[in-house]
């Protein structure tokens, strides 16, 4: 349930630096939970605590995690 560690895993197992990619691994770990689980926050529901900026934030860095993986799959 960590992009974190799946991106570290697959770092070392595959000798490719990922350094530039932790911190767009680590925002997706921080909304994992909370932006599912109604008691996540101390009031309000998940969505009250999100909307499209923040989404599209995340999107791109899913986006950018993808992107580099998929280009290492492809040519490694």
């Amino acid at each position: 349930h960590s992009v974190r560690r799946l991106l570290e895993a697959f770092s070392a197992a595959s000798g490719v630096p990922m350094d530039e990619l932790a911190s767009c691994a680590k925002e997706l770990d921080r909304h994992y939970i909370a932006s599912r689980c109604p008691n996540a926050w101390s009031e309000g529901a998940p969505f009250e605590y999100y909307d499209r900026e923040i989404a599209e934030r995340r999107v791109r860095c899913a986006e950018r995690l993808i992107r580099k993986i998929s280009e290492y799959v492809k040519t490694g």
